[in-house]
């Protein structure tokens, strides 16, 4: 493992600061109910079969010897290399919502492949897997009521992962996932980062995790909605109407320091 190297240098962007005003996954005949962090009432507006899926076939990302492990909760090759995570390893850990549209995963695949190799291991519930999915996706359409569901049933799962480092957390949400990341308030997680989504959500009380938000001026899903995340901690505006911001280097580097600056190094 070793270090990422960030670009300190102006970036070009738009920034400003606004200060606040073991199983490793669960089959689908399995009950898992009785002991979850979430109720059962939290959980009845969402069939239980559906959050299951969304584990099964969530994308798990682990860096063991050098080699990056990358693939399905439920797959078995998967499944038996990640077993061998043994010897009291802790790896710092992100969990990843995505949107409400395929791709999965926001930005290009090298941003969240050096994430690994730097030692953060990468989770990400697929909401795609669930058959009451809707077909409809816009900021109107939108349900991050239900990615929230799916974040608490993966919060629960992973206290079963011995080498996820539970006092290094953070939340990562694209779009609507994106507005569900913002929603989060507890101490769960050390750092939320948000991008193209506007942060309706956002708690006013309670404890607040450090939240970074990033989006583009003209991007439909929060253009003339008024001032763009205006709890967050950080915020950036690039100048354009893209949805994933994370095809900008200077935006990868930005996200990544913001990342290493709120968990313990894993290579320290």
């Amino acid at each position: 493992m070793w270090p990422l190297v960030v670009d300190a240098q102006a970036d070009g962007m738009i920034h400003s600061s606004v200060p606040r005003d073991t199983p490793l996954w669960i089959p689908l005949d399995t009950e898992i109910l009785a002991h979850s962090r979430p109720t059962t009432t939290e959980f009845s507006r969402h069939p239980i079969q559906e959050l299951r899926r969304t584990w099964n076939a969530a994308q798990v990302q682990v860096i063991h010897n050098g080699e990056l492990i990358f693939g399905r909760m439920d797959d078995a090759g998967v499944q038996r290399r990640i077993a061998a995570l043994t010897g009291g390893i802790k790896l710092p850990t992100i969990v990843y919502l995505h949107g409400c549209a395929l791709p999965r995963w926001t930005g290009p695949y090298s941003f969240w492949r050096e994430l690994g190799e730097a030692g953060y291991a990468l989770i990400a519930p697929d909401g795609f897997a669930r058959n009451d999915k809707s077909a409809r996706c816009d900021r109107i359409h939108s349900d991050p009521a239900r990615r929230r569901r799916e974040l608490e049933f993966a919060l629960y799962n992973m206290t079963h992962l011995e080498w996820i480092d539970e006092h290094n957390l953070i939340l990562f949400g694209h779009g609507e996932g994106g507005e569900a990341a913002a929603g989060y308030n507890g101490h769960t997680f050390k750092a939320i980062v948000v991008t193209s989504a506007r942060c309706a959500l956002r708690a006013r009380v309670g404890h607040l995790p450090p939240l970074l938000a990033v989006g583009s001026i003209d991007d439909p899903w929060i253009r003339g909605l008024g001032p763009y995340c205006g709890t967050a901690d950080e915020r950036i505006l690039v100048d354009g109407s893209g949805h994933s911001v994370l095809v900008y280097p200077q935006i990868q580097r930005k996200i990544t320091r913001f990342i290493l600056d709120h968990t313990d190094k894993p290579w320290a």
